[in-house]
């Protein structure tokens, strides 16, 4: 008999205090050792930041697929000195990122094995104002005063996945020689215009 010793996997945890909240923040990836999540906190801003793992074994300047695409998120939210929330933030962070993998000359190799794309999912709370705005795209969920927690029912995964689906299916019948990146940005459309 075969016994793997048990590991204890422990999220990792930081606190930071601003003028205006608190926040406590812990990620724990799916294994001891791989954690593609990311966050990013400012004075107006917390941000969790999901990292997608992707399929194959392409390198993303040292990074697997999520990991890269978390830090990237996290490093154009700090470089940012815009308060964009809703889909001005979801296209402004997707347009960097799109930017970074053509910089990594990525782009046609992910077009050619689609799995492979990586990806991040995000929940962002800013203050603007007198107004607490969330935007929150897909799963990502989290909590206010440590007390109300705001997660997304599994079923948001079937809806956006149906959305996605018919929304692909519509555009390869109107034109089925269309590309996989043409695909993949109706895809997103198809979620993202319910941000608005």
């Amino acid at each position: 008999m075969n016994l793997e010793k048990q590991v204890e996997h422990k999220p990792k945890t930081e606190k930071k205090e601003f003028s205006l909240f608190s926040a406590e923040i812990f990620t724990c990836g799916k294994t001891p050792t791989t954690n593609e999540d990311n966050y990013f906190a400012s004075e107006n801003t917390i941000c969790v930041i999901d990292g997608i793992t992707s399929k194959g074994n392409l390198d993303f300047a040292g990074k697997s697929g999520g990991e890269y695409a978390s830090a990237q998120m996290a490093a154009f939210l700090e470089a940012s000195t815009s308060n964009f929330v809703g889909k001005k933030l979801a296209d402004e962070l997707t347009n960097n990122f799109q930017r970074s993998l053509r910089e990594l000359g990525l782009i046609k190799t992910i077009e050619e094995k689609p799995q492979a794309r990586p990806g991040a999912v995000l929940t962002c709370a800013r203050i603007i104002g007198d107004k607490l705005i969330v935007t929150q795209v897909n799963d990502v969920g989290f909590r206010i005063n440590g007390a109300k927690t705001y997660q997304p029912k599994k079923e948001i995964d079937t809806v956006t996945a149906l959305k996605r689906i018919n929304a692909l299916k519509a555009a390869k019948a109107q034109k089925p020689t269309m590309s996989n990146e043409e695909l993949a940005k109706i895809g997103r459309e198809a979620i993202l215009q319910d941000l608005e």
